[in-house]
């Protein structure tokens, strides 16, 4: 099974304590997934899976906050290995 998910190619090499998440578009995304994309269908979710490979090295207190991408959110949540505490809002 292929999961349809964005990676970004360089992450910097950094141990962060805060991570933002709010990117990248469908127009940054290149390339295409089993002849998929999300240039022509930009309606497409762009779902950016970088966090789980960072999870492993995240320190305990790491606060992430995923601004506007519920599928983004929804597919962290659900594909982590941590238990990680979850606050969800609503607007």
């Amino acid at each position: 099974m292929t999961i349809f998910c964005h990676y970004f190619l360089r992450i910097p090499n950094i141990i962060p304590d805060f991570i933002y998440l709010d990117g990248p578009s469908g127009h940054q995304v290149k390339g295409m997934i089993d002849g998929s994309d999300f240039v022509e269908h930009y309606e497409r979710t762009v779902v950016a899976a970088d966090l789980l490979r960072l999870e492993p090295t995240l320190t305990p207190g790491t606060m992430i906050l995923v601004h506007g991408r519920a599928n983004n959110a929804r597919f962290l949540k659900n594909n982590f290995q941590r238990q990680w505490e979850i606050m969800e809002e609503l607007a």
